[in-house]
Formats: C-alpha cells, structure tokens, sequence
C-alpha cells in the first residue's frame, strides 16, 4: 500500500492540474467570442480582453499542455521529476494563469473607483503581453532546452549526473558545462523582458494609487 501512495498524488496533482486551467479557458473562448463578434465597445473591454488571452495561452500551454498533459503523467515524471522542465511548466503556469488574473484585478478595481484613465489601461495592456512574452521566452529558450539536456544525460549517466555540479571522480557535473552556462545566462533575456511588462504594470498603480481620480464611473 504505501508504494501505491506516491502514484495516488501523481494522479491527483494531473486532475488538479486540469481542473485550475479550466475557468481560464472559458474567459479565453469568452474573449476570443467578444473579438469575433466585435461586441467590444471601450478600453475597458479590450484591456480585459488582452489579459484573459495571455493568461488563458500561459495557462493552456503551462498548466495544461506541460504540467497536467505531459509532466505530471507518472511514467514521464519519473524521469523529469525536478529537471527544468518542471521549471518552464510552473514559469508559465502560475505567473501568467495566476498572476495577471491577480494583476486584472486591480487594475478593474481601480478602474471602478475612477483612478485610471484609456491611456492607463492601453499601458496596463501592453505590460500584459510584455510580461507573457517573457516568460515564453524564459521557458522556450532557457527551461526546456535545459530540461532536455538534462533528460540525456540522464539517460546516459543516471539521475544524479542531471543535477550535479561535480561529478564524483572530480570532473565538471552537469552545471558546469559550458552549454549550459550558456543556457542559463541567455536566461537573462526573459528575466528582463518579463520585469519590464510586470513594472508597467505595478508603476501605473502604484503612481495611481496615490494620485487623485482621473475619471468618474457611470452606473446605470
């Protein structure tokens, strides 16, 4: 029974997997309906819009399409269990599937309390995208390639070799190889780029916050 226990949570962490992406697939096909249908009529709608499709995208692709779709399956995870490839499924899962929903929120709230104007919410739009496009740049260029670098030496030198920075007898381990120093700086390009969407963001409500209301909502 307890060597059951491991591949339980496994399949469990697959369905949880599953399960969190599934509202953000509504939002998106909900976006993608609004975009068709050209139903959008202000700035509002078209920053909610831009949101809703970079996290829905991270999330399709990190939660689903790597996590739950592909790491999370037990016999693959057996082999890439804490490799890189683990990194670039939680580097697009919870910064984009998580973190912009929590970032739209505020920006709507500030919205309804009148402290940001079409100009804020054009800006808050564009930190979006930039901010979605760092971290595929984090995963595409640096996480997966690392995790498939790992996976072969792995498979040629044992499980230890892919987390090594030594190896036993004294040579260089698997962080110390010049290709992977290599990987890990051009990480630096994704590191920035998702910064900069992400301080767009965070500059215009912090800044709003402690000015006066630029515009008065209006109920019906």
């Amino acid at each position: 029974m307890l060597n059951l226990q491991p591949v339980i949570w496994m399949y469990f962490g697959s369905v949880t997997s599953v399960l969190e992406a599934i509202p953000l697939g509504f939002l998106l096909v909900y976006a993608l309906l609004l975009l068709r249908r050209s139903r959008i009529q202000n700035q509002l709608q078209r920053t909610l819009v831009t949101f809703v499709a970079v996290a829905g995208i991270g999330g399709g692709i990190g939660a689903v399409g790597l996590g739950a779709g592909l790491f999370n399956l037990p016999y693959v995870n057996y082999y890439l269990h804490d490799l890189r490839t683990t990194m670039a499924h939680t580097h697009l899962a919870f910064p984009l599937a998580y973190g912009l929903p929590s970032m739209l929120m505020w920006v709507v709230a500030f919205v309804f309390v009148g402290k940001l104007t079409d100009r804020d919410l054009k800006l808050a739009s564009l930190g979006a995208i930039i901010m979605g496009v760092g971290f595929y740049l984090q995963a595409f260029i640096t996480l997966l390639p690392l995790g498939a670098l790992q996976l072969s030496k792995e498979m040629s030198f044992g499980y230890w070799f892919a987390k090594s920075i030594f190896a036993p007898i004294g040579d260089a381990g698997f962080w110390q190889l010049p290709v992977v120093q290599q990987l890990v700086w051009i990480r630096m390009f994704g590191d920035v780029v998702a910064g900069i969407g992400m301080g767009i963001i965070a500059l215009i409500v912090i800044v709003r916050f402690f000015g006066k209301p630029k515009v008065s909502m209006q109920t019906t």
